[in-house]
């Protein structure tokens, strides 16, 4: 029997590919030497920028808000609507955060920690 491949990619891929943007986000707080935060909900994500004393979304294309794939979803890690991490000028967390992504029976866990480090699982 063959089976073809899901036409959404693997769940490995979409957490990789917020795990690149998140790292990049990371870098770019630091080289910036200003604040920049990532937001996670149930749809999708993005990132802000610190601007004029407001957050602003980043304009940049591979940082803009992003849907998750059809079927992915965020569990959320605490009962607001949206998740949120910000990393200082020097690439500090102010929180660790696990984004838990789920799509039919699979999950996979994105784990920032407070040191700014992403990986992937646990």
């Amino acid at each position: 029997m063959l089976a073809l491949p899901d036409p959404r990619g693997r769940l490995a891929d979409e957490a990789e590919r917020f795990a690149a943007r998140t790292r990049a986000a990371h870098d770019l707080a630091i080289v910036g030497a200003r604040p920049i935060s990532v937001w996670v909900s149930s749809g999708g994500y993005g990132f802000d920028e610190r601007r004029d004393g407001a957050w602003v979304a980043m304009a940049d294309r591979p940082l803009r808000v992003t849907q998750w794939s059809k079927g992915t979803r965020a569990e959320p890690s605490t009962s607001a609507t949206r998740d949120r991490v910000l990393f200082d000028p020097t690439g500090i967390a102010d929180r660790p955060l696990d984004v838990t992504l789920a799509r039919a029976d699979q999950t996979i866990v994105v784990h920032v920690g407070t040191d700014g480090k992403v990986r992937i699982g646990g």
